[in-house]
């Protein structure tokens, strides 16, 4: 099959890859669509020049962080940030690399009865760098979550966290709830947060001296930039313009199907 999908992109003389993906509702682990390279269409996926590797943001995953996690040195420290209720804002007032806060999204399961009413609400808080964004795809895949999950309301947000979406955090919660940290959260320290209070963060913050260590580490963002893969040694090139670097990270481009 894949050998008959190729003659036909190679007879139209399109250039095209073999791209990994997700299975969705299909099952199994094994997955790929045929996609022509363009500067635009309805996907998006990365793909190496030097290599036959492509996959669908659903499915590109890049390398578990190299090392351990730095020591801590910083004070864990509530800082006032009135009406800075992103993390690319916080960063900005406080002069800090956007990659050293963390994004908390709120998320719940529910159990429903006969009726398919809620019976039972468990609400997790998924815990992002501040520069990465969610796959929700990834995040399915984390057992708790994997039988399927929504945003929590601001009701329950309210509940549990005390305070209004923009300034919420793993530290001082009102109720208890399942944290789950993507990988790259592993290894920073140091990190900043929201404080759970409006019109503050919390910065110094480190896992184990003042936040108890989730027990997942599963990878859940997006990577829309650098991904890196040990056998890459040539450059690489986006279709969608025209920059190149080193081989150690992944280009970007949309796709058709």
């Amino acid at each position: 099959m894949a050998q008959a999908y190729r003659a036909i992109f190679d007879r139209f003389g399109l250039t095209y890859r073999a791209v990994a993906a997700d299975s969705g509702a299909i099952g199994g682990d094994l997955s790929e669509e045929f996609q022509v390279i363009a500067a635009t269409g309805e996907d998006a996926i990365v793909y190496a020049t030097c290599s036959d590797y492509a996959a669908n943001m659903e499915k590109a995953e890049a390398l578990a962080p190299a090392g351990p996690r730095p020591a801590a040195v910083q004070p864990m420290t509530r800082t006032p940030t009135p009406g800075k209720a992103t993390c690319a804002d916080v960063a900005e007032l406080l002069k800090l690399p956007l990659n050293t806060t963390v994004k908390s999204l709120v998320l719940a399961t529910d159990e429903l009865n006969e009726a398919g009413e809620a019976a039972k609400t468990q609400v997790w808080l998924l815990l992002l760098r501040g520069d990465h964004d969610m796959n929700e795809v990834k995040v399915g895949k984390v057992p708790g979550l994997d039988q399927g999950f929504r945003f929590a309301t601001v009701p329950e947000i309210m509940e549990h966290f005390g305070t209004k979406p923009g300034y919420l955090g793993p530290i001082g919660l009102k109720k208890p709830v399942k944290i789950v940290a993507d990988r790259e959260v592993a290894v920073m320290a140091d990190w900043v947060c929201g404080a759970n209070e409006e019109d503050f963060h919390i910065t110094g913050v480190n896992w184990g001296a003042t936040c108890p260590s989730p027990t997942r580490w599963p990878t859940c963002a997006t990577w829309w930039r650098a991904m890196r893969r040990p056998t890459a040694r040539a450059s690489w090139r986006s279709s969608a313009a025209s920059r190149s670097a080193t081989c150690s990270t992944w280009a970007r481009s949309t796709a058709r199907r």
